[in-house]
């Protein structure tokens, strides 16, 4: 019976409605849930302990997560024939399903007793290893089971692969698969994640657009076309969909995939005021949805950054005991000799055209002087759009590609480069190794660049910056010691290989003051818009260029468009530019600005440094952290302390000035680019050499400890 349930659609024959528990059987394998409940309902009243007929019913009420009804079965079956393995299967089956882990991990003996006998239990048996991390055992089960072409071996093998960050192989595997069994909706969806996973951008859209196709536009759906709304930018659209599920949740048992959808695109939206309201404890959401909340609470200066971060520690603790990674790091410790040569591996997820990447190929770009052996690790191998190869011609610096490695097989490997000191140039956004760092990689971590705040992890010891980054009343929450550098934290010397190299400054607008910001959504805080309200007030003729929502998304543009006369701010002043398609395009675009106006609470850094290359200077709000003073800090850095001011009415004042010297201004474009080139921030070499000296302080204070 089950042998049926498990073969093919081409392998299954057509048969008599006299055998009703193989036709049973055949219908749910084939899809056809309606005919075979019939055909199950019909017979069951008549013989309503019949047990093949139960077994199927049940497993078709897990299939549509009713779960009371499917637990009510396994009890009466187990009533007909106590020990059978088919109970076992279905018992496993349901604790997996609603997510009864330590249930089954307690009941392992008895449910795994008879495997070798009844090899379904054994599909069970992997899933519940490849959920609790023993990805060896279950290998080894998996390819003990004999039928290893059904579709349910498949995409359990496709499951370990994706353990282990191997998207793209799982994604080989599976299609094949789909190709055979088109109707099968789980194996499809599975399929939809894949592509998505393995960023394989040929194949997301046909995959997703053959699933709506043939399955019709299906709850399980709503996740992924989300997730490509909101990389085509389509953020509207992605609201709706994520709303749209939100709806489908209330009737359908569901994961918290809805909840992180809405989180990510009310923050791109600029949604993210609210998120102050959040309370502790209380957003029932996945470990991954906390990082990235962290992330986002970090953004706006939240204080609840801090509860969050405390409350997610002991989380990732566990995780790391649970693969054995809990002990303590215990490298020798390295005296330095004469040369006091450190290996320094700086560790980031983003090595493609990313501004962590730009700004570091700038740095290894600008000197050969280099004391110290450099690694660069990429975490996170961006494939088609990796720039990695860019490094890979440096001979300063050393590559080490990770892949798409899963944490646990990734640690080892950093840590074998044994490395003296460990930058982590990405905190908690997307793709960090923040459990690397928690297990710890180096003598000495530290936190640089790539995240805007605290880590909050206790094994990160130093978080660097600079004067204006971390002034001397900084009171921001923070876990690393501080360490500031006799100069700009960061530099702006785009190496040859870069668009920004070979673009010269564009020219002016005409007309009245056009005033600009090129930051994300996310950034148009309603503070920032409530005082752009004000200035715009003040100055009648003058208007706003922004391209934060595409031109062609006009949903999102019509949101935007809300917050702003909420906000007091008419948008009729704004000139909206279309997303460019391509860096240089992207540059050229400031012809449209005369002045930047950097926001607030979450300042810009890269955006600031491109506005000043291509000619337009930026006026900033120093804020009391580290996100509210990026710009602040690449202003000094160049040379221009007094365009990042301390209250709103100076940044009012600071605009208005510029409104009244605009010829002016219109004709020296060129001197905010010699002013980065001449200043600490376009001296990339200088960087280096203050980072590689005060490298060596550190380590040598970690030698005391």
């Amino acid at each position: 019976m089950l042998e049926t349930f498990f073969c093919w659609p081409d392998q299954l024959s057509k048969t008599s409605l006299d055998d009703p528990i193989d036709e049973a059987a055949r219908l749910l394998r084939l899809q056809h849930f309606v005919s075979a409940e019939s055909l199950m309902l019909a017979r069951l009243a008549i013989k309503s302990e019949e047990f093949e007929l139960l077994v199927l019913l049940a497993l078709l009420r897990l299939r549509f997560a009713q779960i009371k009804e499917a637990q009510a079965l396994i009890e009466l079956l187990r009533k007909i024939r106590p020990g059978s393995p088919e109970i076992s299967f279905l018992q496993a089956q349901y604790w997996l399903q609603t997510a009864q882990i330590e249930l089954l991990r307690d009941q392992s003996q008895n449910i795994w007793k008879e495997p070798d006998q009844f090899w379904p239990l054994k599909l069970c048996q992997v899933a519940f290893l490849i959920h609790i991390n023993q990805l060896e055992r279950a290998q080894s089960i998996l390819l003990s089971i004999p039928n290893q072409d059904s579709l349910e071996v498949i995409r359990l093998h496709c499951r370990l692969l994706s353990r282990r960050f191997l998207y793209r192989e799982a994604l080989d595997l599976l299609m094949p698969a789909i190709e055979r069994f088109p109707n099968h909706l789980p194996a499809t969806v599975h399929l939809l994640s894949l592509t998505y996973l393995a960023r394989d951008q040929q194949r997301t859209l046909p995959c997703l657009r053959r699933a709506i196709d043939e399955h019709g536009m299906q709850p399980e759906f709503c996740d992924h076309i989300c997730k490509v709304q909101m990389l085509l930018h389509k953020l509207s659209d992605a609201r709706r969909t994520s709303l749209k599920q939100q709806s489908w949740n209330t009737v359908i048992t569901s994961s918290n995939i809805a909840s992180t959808n809405l989180f990510n695109n009310y923050e791109r939206l600029g949604y993210v005021d609210w998120l102050s309201y959040l309370k502790d404890g209380e957003v029932n959401i996945s470990i991954e949805m906390r990082e990235n909340l962290i992330m986002q609470l970090a953004s706006i200066e939240s204080p609840k950054t801090k509860n969050y971060l405390v409350n997610l520690l002991p989380e990732l603790r566990s995780q790391l005991a649970s693969v054995k990674l809990d002990k303590p790091w215990n490298a020798p410790r390295k005296e330095l000799n004469k040369d006091k040569k450190l290996t320094v591996a700086w560790l980031s997820p983003d090595i493609g055209y990313h501004p962590v990447s730009r700004f570091l190929l700038g740095f290894f770009s600008s000197t050969d002087k280099l004391v110290h052996r450099h690694i660069l690790v990429d975490t996170n191998d961006q494939i088609e759009s990796s720039n990695r190869h860019l490094f890979e011609e440096l001979p300063q610096l050393e590559v080490c590609n990770l892949g798409t490695s899963w944490w646990p097989d990734a640690i080892p490997r950093v840590r074998a480069l044994e490395a003296d000191v460990a930058i982590d140039l990405s905190g908690w956004t997307g793709g960090h190794f923040a459990r690397g760092f928690l297990a710890r990689v180096a003598q000495l971590q530290v936190n640089y660049l790539g995240y805007f705040a605290s880590t909050g992890l206790p094994s990160m010891d130093i978080w660097l910056g600079d004067e204006q980054l971390f002034p001397q009343t900084h009171n921001e929450w923070h876990t690393e010691e501080l360490h500031r550098l006799n100069r700009c934290f960061i530099a702006w010397q785009p190496p040859s290989s870069l668009p920004e190299a070979q673009i010269d400054v564009v020219e002016a607008p005409s007309g009245g003051i056009r005033f600009g910001s090129f930051n994300h959504n996310r950034k148009l805080s309603d503070i920032t818009l409530r005082l752009w309200a004000r200035l715009f007030e003040i100055l009648p003729t003058a208007s706003l260029v922004l391209k934060a929502p595409n031109t062609d998304d006009h949903g999102t543009q019509e949101l935007l468009c809300r917050r702003m006369r909420h906000q007091g701010f008419d948008p009729d002043r704004v000139i909206w530019l279309p997303r460019a398609p391509s860096a240089i395009e992207h540059l050229e675009q400031y012809k449209m600005v005369d002045v930047v106006l950097d926001c607030f609470p979450n300042g810009g850094c890269t955006t600031t440094c491109e506005a000043l290359w291509m000619g337009s200077p930026v006026i900033a709000l120093a804020g009391n952290s580290y996100v509210s003073r990026m710009s602040t800090a690449v202003l000094h850095g160049a040379g221009l302390s007094d365009w990042s001011v301390d209250s709103s009415k100076a940044y009012l004042d600071k605009a208005v000035e510029q409104a009244d010297c605009l010829l002016e201004l219109r004709q020296n474009r060129h001197k905010w680019r010699n002013l980065v080139r001449t200043n600490p921030l376009g001296n990339a070499e200088d960087l280096m050499l203050n980072i590689e000296q005060d490298l060596i302080k550190l380590y040598e204070k970690t030698l005391l400890k």
